[in-house]
């Protein structure tokens, strides 16, 4: 099995050696630590599975970051590690694309384990997606059927759009009476 490629950017040397340590308990994980905004996004070619962030760093804020790393690579999950507890902060950086947000306390290396199984897994989820469309894709392809394949892939697209309602209203129910024999 491959290595599973963490990132990991905090500008305090001693906090971020911490969280490099705790994930490196994990013999899968391949931990690089960078020390500000611009080594990360110089790095990003190097494809990380997941890139977990400081939210204040000397060279860029957290959402600046985080909107550049996206506008890069927008299938790299971002997990957000920050002293800022302002809940508006978290709320704007989840919507923006976060895939979690972790307070600065003394259970931080908890959660970020937690949220780090929770990006390798919804991975693993979305590539046996991959895998089973590709399967159905094979199986029921156009090409190896033995129908006409013209007339089909024609109305094929008609088939993906709902068919225009003219009226919003119910249709007329008739009531009939039935008298019992």
């Amino acid at each position: 099995m491959s290595q599973f490629k963490i990132f990991i950017i905090e500008d305090d040397p001693f906090y971020g050696e911490l969280l490099k340590y705790h994930l490196s308990l994990n013999p899968d994980y391949e931990i690089t630590l960078y020390n500000s905004a611009k080594q990360c996004l110089d790095n990003l070619y190097k494809n990380p599975a997941v890139i977990c962030m400081d939210f204040g760093l000397p060279d860029m804020t957290g959402d600046k970051l985080l909107s550049s790393i996206k506008s890069i690579n927008n299938s790299i999950p971002v997990v957000v590690i920050s002293g800022q507890d302002k809940i508006s902060v978290a709320v704007n950086l989840v919507k923006a694309g976060a895939s979690d947000y972790i307070i600065k306390d003394d259970n931080t290396k908890e959660l970020l384990w937690n949220a780090i199984l929770k990006v390798r897994e919804n991975a693993a989820l979305r590539q046996e997606v991959e895998v089973l469309k590709d399967q159905l894709e094979q199986k029921f392809s156009f090409e190896k059927s033995s129908v006409k394949v013209q007339p089909l892939r024609k109305r094929l697209p008609l088939l993906k759009k709902p068919p225009k309602q003219t009226s919003t209203y119910p249709l007329p129910v008739k009531r009939v009476l039935v008298k019992k024999l």
